[in-house]
């Protein structure tokens, strides 16, 4: 019956997120939704009392600024690296050899690196005492201090995807939630000893 409740309350949060992402026209309020999506999973999870709309709704609009300057440049590098490997799919290097998968394979790391750093970027901007510079500076430094941590995201964030692709009505209904579910569960785990190795000694 826990569960019953935990997967209802998930559907709850991804259709607000899709509600909160549309509303900041999908590009700003993205990352603000997922920030909020942070914010909420972590109770959702434990099954505790919590206001999900009205929560979500109040941290996308504390953090609509933040949350943006934060993931942008990871956003911002995702991008790029996936309009690459668009152009690459389209035959822009027909005929380079080596060099086109060389620069194929370079794009698609860059993608999956910058779509992880965004991820654990949103997770941490949910903590109002870190300032954008501060969120960003945490997710870039995450993978590295916490190799471990980084590596067990990335594989469950593609086995969210995975079976999103499968299964399209998981993806709508829970898809997104799922994934920063997962997120938050493995960041926060790490975030306390992250925060004390970035303290001004």
């Amino acid at each position: 019956m826990v569960w019953l409740r935990i997967a209802t309350r998930l559907v709850l949060v991804q259709l607000t997120m899709v509600s909160l992402s549309l509303l900041g026209l999908g590009l700003l309020g993205i990352a603000p939704a997922a920030t909020a999506a942070a914010r909420v999973v972590g109770p959702v999870r434990r099954d505790e009392a919590l206001p999900v709309v009205r929560t979500m709704w109040e941290t996308w609009r504390t953090s609509l600024l933040r949350s943006n300057l934060a993931a942008a440049p990871a956003g911002l590098l995702a991008a790029a690296a996936a309009g690459n490997l668009l152009l690459l799919g389209a035959g822009a290097l027909d005929g380079a050899g080596a060099l086109g998968g060389m620069v194929t394979t370079a794009s698609g790391l860059v993608l999956v690196l910058a779509c992880l750093t965004w991820m654990i970027t949103v997770t941490l901007a949910a903590d109002p005492d870190l300032s954008a510079a501060e969120a960003l500076r945490a997710g870039v430094l995450f993978p590295l201090v916490f190799p471990g941590t980084g590596l067990s995201l990335l594989v469950t964030l593609g086995g969210v995807a995975l079976v999103g692709a499968l299964v399209t009505a998981v993806a709508v209904l829970v898809g997104g939630a799922a994934a920063m579910l997962c997120a938050e569960a493995l960041v926060s785990a790490r975030r306390r000893l992250l925060s004390e190795r970035l303290a001004p000694v």
